[in-house]
């Protein structure tokens, strides 16, 4: 008896895993790099977040931020020829385009974790 409650349980478990979807990639609206900001694990705020990055959105003007790592972003880091390519793209303002791609975390954050820039001639 012991041995088919464990098997019901097991199965139960292994069909839960199973049937709970990942969450599929948001895509932020275009704009344009504003500002990058990374911390250093020495920082304050290197516990809530590794950085932001704040687009301004085509079109509205609004600025949004994207961050990642540490408790908003639990396993979302961006690796740093990343962080790169986005200074990058705020030093090339605005000749390139921003499209962010983003899962949803902690307190509603928008946690990073891809993006496309766009050469605009």
């Amino acid at each position: 008896m012991f041995i088919r409650k464990l098997a019901i349980t097991a199965a139960a478990t292994c069909a839960a895993l199973v049937s709970t979807p990942a969450a599929a990639d948001s895509t932020g609206v275009t704009g344009f790099v504003n500002k990058v900001t990374v911390y250093d694990d020495s920082s304050d705020n290197y516990g809530a977040q590794h950085g932001i990055l704040q687009v301004v959105e085509s079109g509205t003007g609004t600025l949004r931020n994207y961050v990642w790592g540490a408790s908003l972003c639990p396993g979302r880091e961006l690796a740093p020829d990343m962080i790169q390519l986005l200074v990058d793209a705020l030093h090339n303002r605005p000749a390139v385009e921003i499209v962010p791609s983003y899962k949803t975390g902690n307190g509603g954050s928008r946690c990073l974790v891809g993006f496309t820039l766009n050469y605009v001639p």
